[in-house]
């Protein structure tokens, strides 16, 4: 109940549906009829009375109570945003920016600290991308996208770390639902397929604990996977590609170079969710969020330390 009391006083709705509630009509939301509560609503439709003491049958917020039948099927007669093309941050060169690319999937861009060899462009960290038009096992059946994604895999920009969260399908086969509801809606393995196809110079994937076996097994080198544990981190450093000819960073828990284009710090953390991508492999490989941290040069001397408390650098969180 604490939980629901912070909600509330946030100003989460806590009541019924207003079909549900007594007061309800259908052309006029909250029936007219009834003074005694209309009296309890101010001209702007803010709910008065004692703090703490929620009307029985309105809503905190009095807008969502006139919701009429068919806005439901408006809502989603059309997608309800736009796919626009994304500009990657032109312009804003020099600074961290962030594309949604739809579902869970995110690009985020980071400038490196350094000059260094070979090294032009930004930092791309992708998190959870999915571009194919079904998330499904099969492109022929299963549910499809309501809308487009905004690109394609082959223009994205320099992808140099790309983070899965789980291996979850959507859902799985109940009564009543066929194999075709599963949904690989956050490892799909034709996106990752592209990845490799258009990035494999420079992409390095890091994944829960149990899911190195499934990159391998789609052909990805082993040394372009980093498997971690609940709270396990690790360290990241992009060299001078003299140094590492196939431009993939140097992922390591020993140290940081102080020569790198740029040196970040990445943290697995845990998350209220399950993993399976099938009828009798749920729970057989972890799931959770990412924490991930820019490491300036007067931050090296903690990386070593557990967690990222007190950086200047900026910081970044991903819950899948």
């Amino acid at each position: 109940m604490s939980d629901a009391w912070l909600a509330y006083t946030k100003g989460a709705a806590l009541a019924l549906h207003p079909k549900k509630t007594r007061k309800w009509t259908e052309d006029e939301g909250l029936e007219e009829s009834d003074e005694e509560e209309a009296d309890q609503i101010d001209e702007n439709g803010a709910v008065r009375g004692e703090p703490g003491y929620i009307l029985p049958g309105i809503y905190i917020r009095p807008e969502l109570a006139r919701i009429q039948r068919e806005d439901e099927a408006e809502d989603w007669r059309e997608p309800p945003v736009d796919v626009v093309k994304p500009d990657w941050g032109e312009g804003k060169e020099g600074k961290e920016n962030v594309t949604w690319l739809g579902h869970a999937g995110v690009l985020v861009r980071i400038p490196w600290k350094k000059n260094v060899e070979g090294r032009e462009g930004m930092c791309g960290v992708l998190f959870d991308p999915i571009f194919s038009k079904r998330c499904s096992p099969s492109q022929y059946v299963g549910p499809s996208r309501y809308v487009d994604p905004p690109c394609t895999v082959s223009i994205l920009p320099e992808i140099h770390l790309c983070f899965i969260s789980h291996d979850h399908c959507k859902s799985t086969p109940t009564s009543g639902r066929s194999l075709a509801n599963n949904a690989d809606d956050h490892l799909d393995y034709y996106t990752i397929m592209d990845l490799w196809k258009y990035h494999h110079r420079t992409i390095h994937f890091i994944v829960p604990q149990g899911l190195k076996q499934w990159f391998e097994a789609s052909k990805i080198p082993s040394d372009r996977i980093t498997e971690l544990d609940w709270w396990n981190e690790t360290l990241i450093s992009f060299g001078p590609l003299s140094q590492s000819p196939s431009q993939r960073p140097s992922t390591s828990r020993d140290g940081l170079s102080s020569e790198a284009a740029l040196n970040l710090k990445v943290a697995f953390t845990p998350a209220q969710h399950r993993s399976g991508r099938g009828l009798m492999d749920h729970m057989k490989t972890l799931w959770g969020s990412w924490c991930v941290g820019v490491v300036e040069s007067g931050d090296i001397g903690k990386a070593e330390k557990r967690g990222m408390k007190d950086w200047s650098g900026f910081k970044m969180f991903f819950g899948g």
